[in-house]
């Protein structure tokens, strides 16, 4: 009973949890009695920019990168050490007046501070301070690249889960209209109007008609669960999306799309493109810190020590310590390499070739940019004429549909024409909803082809509304 409690209080404060950092409470959901959870587009992008893993850990591998600049920088600043040490010696010692042996003890106290610095060592510092900053904005970069593909994920899962939502919906539309056929071939046929087979092929449309149901339901709940991943959620949370206003946003799309012309400027402000440059210069200061090898060395050190001995007669602790065993001392060291068994040169040619290795990776960052911009925008205009087309073919296919239901009701057409011609138009419903909500997510991936976070963002969180957008079908309910 314990354990079972325990279960359902976790359960309930998972929950809670969601409402809260969605920004939901029970009064704002539709459906006060309704045990799931409203979730828009923009609460999605604002839950994952928050709680997704990916962008944690990018977030941590950034302010790892500021802290190593920290550390290097420190490398310029003079270190200070104090040293101390004491003991307590006891034994016998002959006396050079008398010759009797005395028995002795002695206590010896060190105090030292000692104070170093590098002053010349080839510019190595220098140039790891520099291939630290480097690191420091390519981490910073991947950051934003990270933020950006976060938020394009969740919109492209969020509309995926929204698409396989409407095929449930038109897989309920087509089984409820086989159910009102099956119930006229039924009437038909006690009338004798029909044959027994019409009434066994029906049947059989019904339950390919409920497979199909099925298998799309199961597609529609992976995909919320693929989307609960993403958001960094319990992926046993129950939650109905809200569908955005998807005309509206292409509309703004085209408005964005018709401003700006993918240039070679938009790739080179592409956070990944940036971050590469930076690796590249980051590479380019390695070679110069292993070049430092050939250069000789020069270093400062100081130190200041006293000590104290109760040997000493006739002196106390302060005396010793202050003035008479006071000694202080300043060092300059220079090092001058003259073989050290070929490493800096190997050094040297390992980092060139990374260097090297970079610049290819550069090179072809920037040749994938743009191949990503230019087919991200022909995804766009194929998208945009599938869907006319989609709504063409949805217009023709229920024409059909209708007239061939007419004839078959004046038994002028065969079961087989109807079958066919329903199976027409279910096709048609699926490409209508897959191309509306297609023609959008093409959309988006300009905009994450290009880089432009700004714009992105904008257009998932304030294009977003609050309430549930007219059904793209039918019967459109979970």
């Amino acid at each position: 009973m314990i354990a079972l409690a325990s279960k359902t209080t976790q359960r309930i404060l998972r929950l809670l949890a969601f409402l809260a950092l969605s920004g939901l409470m029970p009064g704002n959901t539709i459906g006060a009695t309704s045990p799931e959870s409203t979730l828009t587009l923009k609460q999605a992008v604002q839950i994952a920019l928050r709680q997704n893993p990916d962008l944690r850990l990018a977030a941590n591998r950034s302010l790892s990168s500021e802290i190593t600049l920290k550390k290097q920088r420190g490398v310029f600043l003079p270190d200070l050490n104090i040293t101390t040490s004491g003991n307590r010696q006891a034994g016998k010692s002959v006396d050079p007046v008398t010759g009797d042996y005395t028995a002795s003890a002695y206590t010896r106290f060190n105090l030292n501070a000692s104070s170093s610095l590098t002053l010349f060592n080839g510019f190595a510092n220098t140039a790891n301070l520099h291939q630290a900053r480097e690191n420091r904005d390519a981490a910073t970069a991947d950051l934003d690249r990270t933020r950006q593909g976060i938020v394009y994920t969740v919109a492209q899962e969020f509309l995926q889960s929204l698409t396989a939502r409407s095929f449930v919906a038109v897989e309920k539309e087509n089984k409820q209209a086989q159910a009102n056929l099956l119930q006229q071939i039924t009437a038909f046929f006690k009338a004798g109007r029909r044959p027994v087979a019409d009434l066994y092929q029906q049947q059989s449309e019904i339950a390919a008609s409920d497979y199909r149901l099925q298998e799309a339901e199961r597609a529609h709940q992976v995909a919320v669960i693929t989307l609960l991943q993403s958001l960094g959620m319990d992926p046993n949370l129950e939650v109905r999306l809200t569908e955005p206003p998807v005309e509206k946003m292409v509309a703004r799309l085209q408005e964005i799309l018709d401003k700006g012309i993918e240039t070679e400027g938009s790739v080179l402000d592409r956070a990944d493109i940036t971050a590469q440059e930076n690796r590249v210069a980051a590479a380019r200061y390695s070679v110069r810190a292993a070049r430092s090898g050939y250069f000789p060395r020069v270093s400062a050190s100081a130190g200041l020590g006293s000590s104290y001995s109760s040997a000493i007669p006739d002196s106390d602790l302060s005396d010793q310590l202050l003035d008479r065993n006071l000694s202080a001392n300043v060092s300059l060291n220079l090092s001058i390499p003259l073989f050290d068994r070929g490493q800096t040169r190997q050094e040297v040619a390992a980092a060139r070739v990374q260097l090297e290795n970079q610049e290819l990776d550069l090179e072809r960052q920037r040749r994938q940019a743009k191949a990503e911009i230019r087919q991200a925008r022909l995804n766009w205009e194929n998208a945009a004429r599938q869907l006319t087309s989609a709504g063409k073919q949805l217009k023709y296919a229920r024409a059909a549909l209708d007239s061939v239901e007419d004839r078959y009701r004046a038994n002028a057409a065969t079961l087989s024409e109807v079958s066919q011609s329903r199976a027409q138009y279910r096709q048609a419903r699926y490409n209508q909803v897959a191309a509306r909500f297609s023609l959008l997510l093409r959309g988006m991936e300009i905009l994450y082809s290009r880089g432009d976070q700004q714009t992105l963002t904008t257009l998932v969180t304030d294009s977003t509304v609050q309430t549930a957008a007219t059904p793209a079908s039918k019967g459109d309910k979970q």
